[in-house]
């Protein structure tokens, strides 16, 4: 469990949360350079003029995104050892 994307990116993403939350980031500089779902709401004027979301739902949003990202991560490792392993036998 501790080697896997999927523990980790989400642990890191969480030390983020807590830096935040703890006002060192006072411009929130730290949380929108690791969400990149922040980066697209960002990115549309459209989307921000219209979608107004809170500071909690950007870190649930984000912690999500990791979790997914770490799966997909994770998935991808495995498929490439398998094959490396297979092509050793």
């Amino acid at each position: 469990m501790l080697k896997q994307a999927k523990f980790w990116l989400p642990v890191v993403y969480a030390a983020v949360i807590l830096f935040n939350l703890s006002g060192a980031d006072d411009y929130n500089i730290v949380l929108f350079l690791t969400s990149p779902p922040l980066w697209l709401h960002e990115a549309s004027v459209t989307v921000r003029s219209y979608v107004r979301i809170p500071l909690a739902g950007y870190y649930l949003i984000t912690l999500l995104f990791w979790l997914i990202a770490g799966w997909g991560i994770d998935g991808i490792a495995n498929k490439l050892r398998k094959r490396i392993n297979t092509r050793n036998e």
